[in-house]
């Protein structure tokens, strides 16, 4: 399986992120791919897991401030972050 990284995946030139290509799906599919909880990329990102799945419901999107640290984190993380679930 192909490794993406989550800049691969964020639109980031757009400020609404809508259809299939939704940041919240973005997310959970990087979650996905990575075996990665959304409480523990909650807990690396330090906000809580209410706040990761409100953004993947698309109910709330994080802010330019959060979205760089989710950029940040994701683009410092090894390839495979099994060993962080």
């Amino acid at each position: 399986m192909t490794t993406q990284k989550l800049t691969d995946l964020l639109p980031l030139n757009r400020p609404r992120y809508n259809g299939k290509n939704d940041l919240g799906d973005r997310i959970r599919e990087y979650r996905r791919v990575h075996g990665l909880s959304q409480k523990k990329l909650a807990d690396l990102l330090a906000v809580d897991q209410t706040t990761l799945a409100a953004w993947e419901r698309k109910e709330h999107q994080p802010t330019r401030r959060l979205l760089n640290m989710l950029i940040s984190l994701v683009t410092s993380l090894p390839p495979s972050v099994s060993m962080l679930k």
